[in-house]
C-alpha cells in the first residue's frame, strides 16, 4: 500500500544519497512526484487559453463534415453498407463451401453492382474460381 507524505523524519531523508555527479539516488520504497506549483499551474492554463484563442473557428464546412463524420446515421449507414457487402459475398462463399463442381464459366445474376463489385466480392470470386477451378465469373443485372 503507498501513501503520499507529507514531510520526511530525518531518519527517513537520510535514505536518499547524493552520487559523485550531485544526483539523488531515490532508494527502494520510495518515488519523487514532482507536482506543479500554483504559478506553474496557472501558467499551464494560461498557455492552454492562449493555445485556444489563436485557434480559427471552424468554417460551416468543416463543422458539416465532422457533424457527417460523427452522426449516428452515418454509422448506421456505414454498418447497413457493410452488411449489404456480406450479402453480396454470402452466395459466393456457399458456390466455394459446396460439395461437387461447377462449370467453367458461371454468372451471377441479379447483382446490383455488377460493374462495379466491391473489393470483398472480387476477392471472394477469386477464392470460387480457385477452389472450383472456374475460367470465367459473370455479374448480371
Amino acid at each position: 500500500m503507498s501513501e503520499i507524505l507529507q514531510k520526511l523524519s530525518l531518519s527517513d531523508l537520510n535514505k536518499f544519497k547524493a552520487d559523485d555527479k550531485g544526483e539523488v539516488q531515490i532508494p527502494e520504497g520510495y518515488q519523487v512526484v514532482k507536482v506543479p506549483t500554483k504559478a506553474e499551474e496557472l501558467q499551464a492554463w494560461q498557455k492552454e487559453i492562449d493555445d485556444f484563442k489563436a485557434e480559427k473557428e471552424p468554417t460551416d464546412s468543416e463543422l458539416i463534415d465532422f457533424a457527417k463524420a460523427n452522426h449516428e446515421y452515418y454509422f448506421r449507414k456505414q454498418r447497413a453498407e457493410e452488411l449489404e457487402q456480406r450479402m453480396k459475398v454470402k452466395p459466393i462463399i456457399k458456390m466455394t463451401n459446396r460439395t461437387g463442381t461447377l462449370p467453367s464459366s458461371i454468372t451471377i445474376n441479379d447483382y446490383a453492382d455488377y460493374d462495379n463489385p466491391p473489393q470483398s466480392v472480387i476477392d471472394a470470386v477469386d477464392t470460387l474460381k480457385k477452389t472450383k477451378s472456374i475460367t470465367t465469373v459473370t455479374f448480371g443485372a
